[in-house]
């Protein structure tokens, strides 16, 4: 035993002491952690990259993701050898919190990831505020368009249907808003989902952090920025349905490509002046200044933050929990609801796979000519889709949704082209008392509001 003590409490051989300590040095740089970061976020960039090829969401944010990462690489030199001790493990800690939270929805947990890219890159530049920035660049990179129509495209387009009717009413035009539609004597001009304005907004808040980030501006300029973004497009936003007024009402005969210059115009004028009008605040260029002394930084703080982000990355390797199947509905449900006589049919594949998860209840019918699919839910739920964002995951082409009226009831409707042809499908939200939806963003503030009470019903319609 003496002996085995005794070879214990060698020291260890030369190689091994170096290896140790190269390690050791290794951890502490700044470009090591950061690596280590990337790694263990790599479920959120598994989930990311799904997002972005399925078709649910328009692929927008890779474009953010881009230019964000470029303006990183832009200051790779700047970097410190050793980060700041105080973020890294609250980034350890934020990547080690989503990575063990399978029940969180995947936005959140992907907003938690890049919150923890931002902490690990204010800890390794020479001003951590200046990274503020680079996190607004990292969060607008997320899959966030589907998320805004959905929570703020009806709350933008009654903005801009009042803000519209003014500017109107300022040119001698009685328009009167109804809703987020304006109205002229008999004439309707409905602002639609494609006008809200959530892809200006998009690319405006874009291009300010964009903007703030290549000229290093601070946490206030950065929000200041952000809120003159806002404002430019919500300004736009204005002008641009107020524009279109003439142009739908058919006071002024233009051509069917006008509706979409105009929009490209008014989106030119907005983001234009948000690129250029975002400048440091100071005056001083953007790529002056020394690099910083290192600051001195503690082992135990970088070694834990190196320890949670191995964690979180052997976390995130846990099975995910077995997909859910959708609830077949009762069908004494669907007899409350027109038309009669429709045949029960069977769920697809297709309604297996994007309805799992489903709060509520699901249903197929047919008619021999049209499909009906019906879902039921008793509370408000961002879980009720609409029906474009399942057939653009399905691999579908869609239009925008227009407002039209089929035997005399008023449907949204859109084409879609894909692998089984080309069809027509409207859908529409009804209540128990007879009220009625066209736009799911629309129902869902009314039902979170108090104005309707579940349960609900959502019916889409499928023509070939």
């Amino acid at each position: 035993m003496a002996e085995v003590g005794a070879a214990a409490g060698q020291p260890l051989p030369d190689w091994a002491e170096d290896f140790l300590k190269r390690l050791k040095e290794l951890l502490r740089r700044s470009r090591t952690l950061l690596a280590l970061q990337l790694l263990a976020l790599w479920p959120v960039w598994r989930w990311y990259g799904a997002r972005m090829t399925d078709g649910s969401d328009d692929p927008l944010g890779v474009l953010a993701l881009a230019l964000a990462l470029g303006l990183v690489f832009r200051r790779r030199r700047e970097l410190l050898r050793q980060p700041r001790g105080w973020p890294v493990p609250a980034a350890g800690l934020l990547t080690l919190g989503q990575a063990i939270a399978p029940g969180l929805p995947p936005l959140l947990r992907a907003i938690l990831g890049m919150m923890a890219l931002s902490l690990c890159l204010a800890a390794s530049l020479p001003r951590p505020r200046e990274a503020v920035a680079l996190g607004a660049l990292l969060l607008l990179s997320l899959p966030l368009v589907a998320s805004l129509q959905f929570y703020a495209g009806y709350p933008l387009r009654l903005l801009a249907a009042d803000g519209a009717s003014l500017l109107l009413q300022g040119m001698g035009l009685p328009a009167q808003a109804e809703g987020a539609a304006l109205r002229w004597g008999e004439r309707l001009m409905l602002v639609d989902a494609p006008c809200s304005g959530i892809h200006m907004l998009w690319v405006g808040l874009v291009a300010a952090a964009a903007a703030s980030a290549w000229n290093r501006a601070r946490p206030v300029p950065l929000l200041r920025n952000l809120g003159l973004a806002l404002a430019l497009v919500l300004i736009g936003n204005v002008i641009r349905n107020a524009a279109l007024f003439f142009k739908e009402t058919g006071l002024v005969e233009l051509p069917d490509w006008t509706h979409e210059g105009i929009g490209l115009a008014l989106f030119a004028l907005v983001v234009v002046p948000v690129a250029l009008l975002c400048q440091r605040p100071d005056g001083t260029a953007a790529s002056g200044g020394g690099k910083l002394p290192d600051p001195i930084s503690p082992r135990g703080p970088l070694q834990l933050a190196a320890a949670l982000f191995l964690a979180a990355a052997v976390a995130g390797t846990a099975a995910p929990a077995p997909p859910a199947e959708p609830v077949e509905a009762d069908p004494d449900w669907w007899e409350a609801l027109p038309p009669q006589g429709l045949i029960r049919l069977a769920l697809t594949p297709q309604d297996q796979n994007w309805l799992r998860h489903f709060p509520g209840a699901v249903a197929r019918f047919g008619d021999g000519r049209r499909e009906w699919l019906v879902r039921h839910v008793e509370t408000p739920t961002r879980s009720l889709h609409p029906a474009a964002d399942c057939f653009r995951a399905m691999g579908y082409e869609v239009t925008a949704a227009k407002v039209h009226e089929l035997d005399g009831i008023r449907w949204g409707c859109f084409h879609a082209t894909g692998p089984s042809g080309s069809r027509q499908v409207c859908e529409r939200i009804l209540d128990s008392r007879g009220r009625a939806w066209t736009d799911v963003s629309a129902w869902y503030w009314d039902a979170v509001l108090g104005r309707t009470q579940g349960p609900w019903w959502a019916v889409t319609m499928a023509e070939r």
